[in-house]
């Protein structure tokens, strides 16, 4: 099959690809191969990506609310311990909160303040909680009575307040709150469908039954894969996985792979 006429993004050297998974159908005549990026909010293009993911889960939970939850300041404290502590606290509020009110399902990102104190901004569906319930709720719970809740009155209102917490002030918080989640949401949050044109990427994996995870890019990948296994690039081929056509050989995944990594084992 010909060469696509415009080379997918896989193509680029991306200083965020961390490797490949690699895929072969079971005839060995289909290869496939998905670049594996860092997802890490410091880096210039995954938080593009992660951002409009969050973005899209945020308005398709149809939140009701902003709620924002404060931790009191205190300069003893580790600021990872801090937010560990905070998330604790959040899981057993939800916990009160839903035996009180049924309904309670949110999405929330982490903020440090100018202090480097951690607290929450939370988008929020479910029964209407009074500000007092809820202060007196959070401050048995971590000893901060500092809470603020608004309502949602046009969609629109979504977009821009999980923007304002998805830009350089996420980056930063990342890398103090290393290891810790900076966004979250809960199980039943999403009640809209995603929209047809944001679906897509089982193609991706349809009729691969096991992948290997490879230390080099795609772009490696392709140049072996032509030099000495014969594979053409499939016009199939998109900004998420490569397609290959290969002589078949069932298996070829593994052959790739250990012209790179030959101390990997396979399962």
């Amino acid at each position: 099959m010909n060469e696509p006429s415009k080379k997918p993004d896989v193509f680029k050297d991306h200083d965020c690809v961390t490797g490949s998974l690699v895929g072969a159908s079971a005839s060995g005549s289909t290869l496939k191969v998905i670049p594996m990026f860092c997802h890490k909010w410091t880096c210039p293009r995954c938080s593009k990506r992660k951002a409009s993911v969050w973005r899209s889960i945020a308005q398709r939970g149809k939140p009701e609310r902003f709620i924002t939850l404060t931790l009191k300041a205190d300069e003893n404290k580790d600021v990872i311990q801090y937010a560990k502590e905070g998330k604790k606290a959040f899981a057993k509020l939800v916990q009160k909160l839903r035996r009180r009110y049924e309904v309670f399902e949110y999405m929330l990102v982490w903020e440090l303040t100018k202090k480097g104190t951690p607290h929450i901004h939370m988008l929020q569906r479910g029964t209407w909680i009074p500000k007092q319930v809820l202060s007196d709720l959070w401050c048995s719970l971590t000893g901060s009575f500092i809470v603020d809740i608004k309502r949602i009155h046009r969609s629109n209102e979504v977009a821009r307040y999980i923007t304002k917490y998805m830009g350089k002030s996420i980056a930063e918080c990342s890398e103090v709150l290393n290891g810790l989640r900076m966004l979250q949401k809960s199980k039943n949050y999403v009640i809209e469908p995603l929209p047809e044109e944001e679906r897509g990427g089982d193609e991706d994996i349809e009729d691969i039954d096991s992948w290997i995870f490879c230390s080099a890019t795609p772009r490696e990948l392709l140049e072996v894969a032509k030099e000495l296994f014969g594979c053409t690039l499939d016009d199939r081929s998109s900004a998420n996985c490569l397609v290959l056509r290969a002589p078949p050989d069932p298996d070829l995944a593994c052959k790739l792979v250990h012209h790179f990594d030959d101390d990997r084992s396979y399962s």
